[in-house]
């Protein structure tokens, strides 16, 4: 019985201690009643924290959230979780794509782990537990711990550790994010009058008094109604006791995303900590971020978004409430209380209403406003400075008026929701700088003193100067009252300026410095500015040329300015930074201080000389140098910025705009301006070439100069030799003048500096030009001139009976004013209007020679035109269209009202647009014309856009062109890249970085396309080869994850099939544990290769190397390559393959091309079980034939990126880039090769035009020594030609090359402008013999321009320096006939490099050349003459000494031959009459 009872206890206790411990099961609910699809935070109340997806080590971390009435509060966008259902009941929950799942061990949280599907079940009163389907875990606040996990059994005392709340997310309104707007303020400072209030509306707008009656700001103290302003400040009575607040309310409807910012400080050791808070109703109160602020000592800014809720109401309340312990004497004070939002955009809402101009930049008054709203038939109203609300009247626009005004437009319409009120605030901007009544530099003082006035254009300003003598320090500023004085003798003397006034920024500040002057006028003083040696690519040596100029007539200063690339250590040249280890460097500077004697002046300088197109400068006084060799000038897109910000740090340095134009370059258009790129950059060249003035050695280039005027350059115009072949200074008759007070390189220096110069043709024209007593290269401030200008030059010339024409010059190119002076000397005087910002003087004399001079400013210089003209497509193809973009800008006070736009291409003569939708470019704005064109036929078009406008009041044209090469359709091979799939470097993770590869592709013929759209398999039909990178594996910054569809795989199967060729990139897999199993690199990557039917396959791991790295692990460089591969071909010895944060490949029956380190091997780094090869093992690149004649390449990364191929084609890259070039050569289409004779037949029917020629190599790049600068030369059975710009080096004599470009000509010679060439390498070499010729077929350029060519007979002349570098005889053949043989001065033995022709050619020997058949200027205007151009100087043969024929041995001679001739013409005709006799005596005996 006992025994009974017991067992009978005993159960009834384990059902107890079973009701008591454990919760029942919880009961099943279909998961979609429980929890809707949506945005939700996870949270449980007993505890109030919310589930985060950002992890503190393993485990979620907890965010504490709290309820205000029906409002969860607390939480950001880390606490947002997706709700999915799915059909089996489950549910799948993420956060920005990734799911919350756990693995299959350990309790954490995991996003993107394998078991990622959970069960709700109810735990009643609307709360729901969470359970993994397979781990049977529920999700879990870990409290003790603090932290969320997953844990298996939930009993009655921790319920509330798993009991959670999914609260719906509040969205805010869709907004136009960019029409951003104030739409409640409180500045710092208040009136007397409202300081008095009790409750202080809000502003308008800043610094304006009108009232906002929507805002208001209250204060309580000491639980009563308070004063809001105290103690100087907003809130200055709150702070001593809990509970002070402050309170601000404002209206939101129509706005969302609204945000408040502030500054706030308390006062010194009385600190109180504020909690921040809102509420829409006034009651119920929730903290804004971290819900609290403690003001320092100092003004702090403090920042908060309100929360959706807070969206569109009609008044939100926000509050700083004391919240710790009461301190006697705190105090809270604020300033710039600045609450902002955006226009709500949505169905039902009538649009916002957009002001053109806006408030973003500072206006003008009179301006007309223009109002629109997208929303049609919406009304229009609008109130000034809270005034009356109007209607808008489209035909009657409202104007700014005074400044600063305040702007508050509206829209309504019947049955709509009407617009938010925006505010529009307008202000001046900035006080106009200060100008001084005579500019900084020399100045000469006539009488005792010469005053010195200060101006600013903005009335009511302050000016404030400082000064400084004798290059001193600065003294302290102080106000400007009177004019300051310069006393003569002063010596040297520097004003420093700003002005001021209160609601405008500062203006900046100005520097003048001025040197007393001994006379009043300046000297005229003639010279060059560009010149070469042998120390680069010219004949002579720098002694040579100093000596040879000092004594050349019409000569007062000459610069010597060799390619800094051709120095010696060119590549370790600084240019702040005297470079003692350059012996060229010295020598050319000690040579120009050798001739500098007080009658002359040596300048030695530099040509930064950049090949690509960008353009040429020379640079002067400075240091040191930069060369285009250097990393930092080699890139295309950064070398001409990075040298201007090197020019920069040597501000004593000026420096000159070469030959601008298409062969060299425009410098971008002249881009990059700023103002202290302005003042480094001071001559541009209007002329430049030795030849006659007027020859094809001469190129003029006056509309550039311009065109820097228009962009807002400050430069002075330079007309200059560029002397290569000797005769420094006087190979012709053009000069740049220098107006200096002596004869001393400082003087020169002063000049060329501060544009006190003058470009002219003729050698002795001289000119002295001034504008308002101002002299040329003055800059006169626009406040000191009246309505009309005063021009007066004086012109004298020596040697010629007439000046001729003489124009004023302005804007635009713009003649407004003209004069003949027939006498060959006298003055010129002319009244203009005060229109233009410069004025300069172009004389045109009766022989045709021209001068310019350079401007003088007026004011500053319009900042307004045309940005640029370019084009979206790396290659321009025939019938295929372009898009064309032209950016207008309008940096000026007052809009541009456009006239007319019209783009024409000056080759053909037809207008391809004409823009009807620009009326305007408003003030501080820019307007953008958008075109597309096709082009009919190939080869070279300029495009020419010309823009008419009007800017206040005056006519404005501006122009710009674009010089196109249009390839012919059919020469192009194409590839496509996708970028459908947010792919990984084109449009997904590091996107846009395939540019450097379209590039390299244009650069040989090829078109790269970048598909974002959809992939068609018309797309691919006309496609060579398709690229493929690992699509998105996650969603972040604005694309999504993606996968290979079904139809995508099935499409590019199909291209395999049909002959295509694919380039696989993969990824490391280091992202890859946050996902799925589908959204992986190899997954997807792999699944496209198995339906192309490769065996290749990118393996999930990543490739590292902890001992052979580029400093990362992940940073591989590896060298080991499949030599025996054709892909390898033209592999350079030590060559690297590169890549970063890429996987192994795995290359099945294909061939591996890349092969890591012994050290180098790839481990699983997302650790889930696949992946990883062994040290020694890895491979990087491999490929696939496919059985239908394409082939297939998979690469561990991304191996076509930026990173990996150069930006610039021509320079030598990573063994990614030689693979890629083999590449595109394999896919190059079968063309039509045209011979080179038939090349240089058509320059007849004009230049420009495309062909495709082979030939083998006559004059290559493989030896500096004899190699021409930039050019080639090859030819084949029927002609030769040069290639220019040929700049690549390794091509060597004999190689076959294939070269497409089109036909030019340069200083008269013939010669193949280089697109793209491909070096044939499976040809044969085939060295060239000269073909042997006499003196006058040499000379018949027409017959033999271009060829390889040897001649044979007796020097009659010699030029050059008989000592060393000779550079041009002539000679003698037995047939009487001459000929002219020209050494560049760079070109010396292929052996030593040296010039020694002076010691074998002298007058009477007999010699073998052999040379190009060469054209170059003569010395009469128009005149081309030929000559041979030698290419090594070892091919120059003395063959002993030569008999010179005199005139009567020649003329005998010429008898002999023409008698001999006669006589065996003689001998024929006997010949022929006794065979026909013969004929008729046997006819004769057989008749009879």
């Amino acid at each position: 019985m006992r025994n009974r009872m017991f067992g009978r206890l005993l159960a009834v206790l384990l059902i107890a201690v079973l009701v008591v411990g454990f919760v029942p099961a919880p009961k099943a609910q279909a998961a979609n009643e429980l929890i809707p699809d949506g945005d939700y935070v996870i949270w449980v109340p007993a505890y109030n924290v919310a589930l985060s997806a950002t992890y503190g080590g393993y485990y979620n971390v907890a965010t504490p959230v709290a309820m205000a009435g029906n409002t969860l509060t607390g939480y950001d966008d880390d606490d947002i979780w997706t709700v999915k259902n799915n059909p089996d009941g489950t549910l799948t929950i993420t956060h920005d794509g990734q799911k919350l799942a756990m693995g299959s061990e350990f309790s954490s949280l995991t996003l993107d782990e394998v078991h990622d599907k959970w069960r709700p079940q109810t735990a009643g009163n609307g709360l729901i537990y969470l359970k993994n389907t397979v781990r049977g875990c529920y999700v879990e606040y870990y409290q003790q711990k603090g932290y969320w996990s997953g844990y298996s059994r939930i009993t009655n005392d921790t319920t509330g550790m798993f009991a959670l709340q999914f609260t719906p997310v509040v969205k805010g309104h869709e907004t136009a994010e960019e029409m951003r707007r104030n739409i409640a303020l409180w500045e710092g400072s208040l009136s007397q009058e409202q300081a008095a209030l009790t409750e202080i509306p809000g502003k308008l707008f800043p610094g304006l008094a009108y009232a906002d009656e929507t805002a208001a700001l209250t204060v309580v103290a000491n639980g009563e109604s308070a004063a809001p302003y105290a103690k100087g400040y907003l809130g200055g009575n709150v702070g001593a006791a809990e509970g002070d607040l402050v309170e601000m309310t404002f209206s939101t409807l129509g706005w969302g995303d609204v945000a408040v910012s502030f500054q706030a400080k308390s006062k010194a050791g009385s600190y109180q900590a504020y909690r921040v808070c809102w509420s829409a109703d006034g009651e119920t109160f929730l903290d804004l971020g971290n819900g609290a602020l403690t003001p320092g000592q100092e003004f702090d800014s403090y920042a908060f978004e309100l929360p959706a809720l807070a969206e569109d109401q009609e008044k939100v309340y926000l509050r700083l409430e004391a919240n710790g312990s009461a301190q006697a004497g705190s105090d809270l004070q604020l300033s710039d209380i600045t609450v902002t939002a955006s226009p709500i955009v949505e169905e039902g809402r009538v649009g916002f209403v957009t002001v053109n101009p806006s408030s973003e930049f500072a206006q003008q008054k009179g301006m007309p406003l223009t109002m629109s709203c997208a929303t049609e038939g919406a009304e229009i109203s609008y109130r000034i400075n809270g005034g009356q609300w109007q209607t808008y009247d489209e035909s009657n626009k409202p104007v700014i008026g005074d400044l600063p005004m305040g702007l508050e437009v509206k829209a309504t319409r019947e049955g709509m929701v009407s617009s938010a009120v925006s505010r529009e605030y307008y202000r001046a901007g900035a006080v106009q700088s200060v100008t001084l009544s005579v500019s900084g530099t020399g100045v000469y003082i006539p009488g005792d003193s010469l005053p010195i006035s200060l101006h600013t254009g903005t009335e009511g300003a302050t000016i404030y100067y400082a000064t400084s003598k004798d290059g001193l320090v600065f003294g302290a500023y102080q106000e400007y009252t009177q004019p300051l004085n310069l006393e003569k003798g002063f010596g040297a003397f520097s004003i420093r300026a700003y002005a001021q006034k209160p609601g405008f920024d500062d203006s900046a500040v100005i520097t003048h410095t001025y040197t007393e002057r001994a006379s009043e006028r300046y000297n005229i003083y003639f010279g060059q500015l560009h010149s070469h040696t042998t120390i680069s690519d010219g004949a002579g040596h720098v002694e040579e040329a100093f000596r040879y100029a000092h004594e050349a007539e019409n000569l007062d200063f000459l610069a010597v300015t060799d390619h800094s690339n051709s120095f010696d250590n060119a590549n370790s040249g600084v240019i702040s930074v005297n470079s003692a280890a350059s012996v060229e460097w010295q020598q050319g500077h000690k040579a120009a201080d050798s001739v500098t004697d007080g009658t002359f002046v040596g300048i030695y300088g530099y040509e930064m000389t950049w090949s690509n197109g960008l353009g040429h400068m020379n640079t002067f006084n400075t240091p040191g140098w930069q060369s285009r060799t250097q990393g930092d000038y080699a890139q295309y897109a950064t070398a001409i910025q990075n040298y201007y910000a090197a020019l920069a740090t040597v501000p004593e340095s000026f420096s000159q705009f070469n030959h601008p134009g298409t062969t060299f370059g425009d410098f971008s258009d002249f881009g990059y301006y700023s103002q202290v790129n302005d003042d480094l950059v001071t001559l541009v060249e209007v002329g430049n070439g030795s030849g006659a003035i007027g020859s094809s050695g001469y190129f003029p280039s006056y509309e550039y100069y311009t065109r820097a005027l228009d962009k807002g350059w400050h430069v002075a115009p330079s007309n200059n030799q560029d002397n290569h072949r000797g005769m420094w200074g006087d190979s012709n008759t053009a000069r740049t003048v220098a107006l200096a007070d002596d004869l001393t390189r400082e003087s020169i220096y002063d000049a060329l500096r501060n544009y006190r110069v003058y470009a002219t043709e003729d050698n002795d024209l001289h000119i002295y030009y001034t504008l308002n007593g101002q002299l040329m290269g003055s800059v006169i401030p626009a406040q000191n001139v009246g309505e009309e200008l005063s021009i007066s030059v004086d012109l004298s010339d020596a040697t010629d009976s007439v000046i001729g024409k003489v124009e004023v010059i302005v804007n635009g190119g713009l003649s407004i004013a003209q004069e003949t002076l027939e006498a060959a000397e006298g003055t010129v005087n002319f009244t203009v209007p005060a229109e233009y910002d410069y004025y300069y003087l172009r004389i045109t004399q009766a022989d045709g020679d021209i001068a310019v001079t350079a401007p003088v400013w007026v004011g500053q210089v319009e900042a307004v035109g045309i940005a640029g003209l370019k084009t979206e497509k790396p290659m321009t193809l025939t019938e295929d269209k372009q898009h064309f973009s032209m950016e207008l800008y309008n940096n000026e006070a007052q809009p541009l009202f456009i006239s007319s736009i019209v783009l024409t291409d000056e080759t053909t003569g037809e207008v391809i647009h004409t823009e009807e939708n620009i009326s305007s470019v408003p003030n501080t704005g820019t307007a953008l014309c958008e075109f597309d064109y096709a082009f009919q036929t190939s080869g070279l078009h300029k495009i020419t856009a010309t823009v008419m406008g009007v800017l206040g009041s005056e006519q404005r044209s501006y122009t710009t062109s674009l010089e196109l090469m249009v390839m012919p359709g059919d020469m192009v091979n194409r590839i496509v890249v996708d970028g459908t799939h947010a792919n990984d470097y084109v449009s997904g993770y590091y996107a846009g970085k395939v540019n450097n590869m379209a590039r390299m592709a244009a650069s040989m013929n090829t078109l790269v396309h970048v598909e974002t759209e959809e992939i068609t398999s018309e797309l691919l039909a006309n496609c060579d080869l398709l690229v493929v990178s690992a699509p998105a594996k996650k969603t972040e910054n604005g694309y999504t994850m993606s996968v290979f569809e079904p139809e995508f795989l099935e499409m590019v199967a199909e291209y395999v099939k049909n002959g295509g060729s694919v380039v696989v990139c993969g990824m490391a897999d280091y992202q890859d544990h946050k996902n799925d199993g589908i959204h992986e690199t190899s997954v997807q990557m792999n699944a496209l290769l198995e339906a192309m039917g490769s065996t290749l396959r990118i393996n999930d791991d990543e490739a590292m190397d902890e001992v052979k790295n580029g400093g990362n692990p992940y940073r591989l460089y590896p060298t080991t390559l499949n030599m025996d591969s054709p892909w390898m071909d033209n592999i350079r010895p030590g060559q690297q393959y590169s890549q970063y944060g890429g996987s192994s490949v795995d290359p099945g029956e294909g061939t591996w091309l890349v092969k890591g380190h012994s050290t180098t091997s790839a481990i699983d780094s997302d650790k889930d079980g696949d992946g990883g090869v062994r040290a020694g093992n890895v491979i990087f690149l491999a490929c696939e034939e496919t059985p239908y004649g394409g082939t297939i390449f998979a690469s561990g990364g991304v191996f076509l990126s930026d990173y990996e191929i150069e930006e610039d084609p021509a320079k030598e890259g990573y063994v990614n880039q030689t693979v890629y070039q083999n590449i595109l050569a394999s896919m190059q289409k079968p063309v039509t090769v045209t011979p080179i004779g038939e090349v240089r037949s058509s320059m007849a029917s004009g230049m420009g035009q495309i062909f495709v020629v082979e030939g083998y190599v006559t004059a290559g790049t493989d030896n500096k020594n004899t190699t021409f600068f930039d050019s080639a030369y090859i030819q084949d059975a029927t002609g030769g030609i040069c290639l220019f710009p040929f700049s690549a080096e390794h091509l060597k004599l004999g190689s076959k090359i294939r070269v497409t470009g089109y036909t030019d000509t340069f200083q008269g010679d013939v010669n193949l402008q280089v697109i793209s060439y491909e070096i044939l390498k499976k040809e044969e070499k085939q060295i060239q013999t000269p073909k042997v010729v006499d003196c006058a077929a040499a000379m018949d350029y027409a017959a033999n321009g271009g060829q390889l060519l040897q001649i044979e007979g007796v020097v009659t002349a010699v030029t050059g320096d008989e000592g060393n570098g000779l550079t041009r005889f002539t000679v003698l053949d037995a047939m009487g006939n001459e000929a002219t043989v020209f050494v560049d001065g760079y070109i010396g033995s292929a052996t030593t490099g040296e010039n020694d022709l002076a010691l074998r050619v002298h007058v009477g020997a007999q010699v073998s050349c052999v040379g190009l058949g060469y054209c170059q200027p003569g010395e009469n205007v128009g005149e081309n003459v030929p000559v041979l151009r030698v290419r090594n100087c070892d091919e120059i043969i003395y063959l002993g000494e030569g008999e010179l024929p005199s005139p009567e041995s020649a003329a005998s001679y010429g008898i002999w031959i023409a008698v001999a001739a006669v006589v065996i013409v003689l001998a024929v005709v006997m010949v022929i009459l006794l065979k026909k006799k013969g004929k008729n005596h046997d006819s004769g005996k057989e008749t009879k």
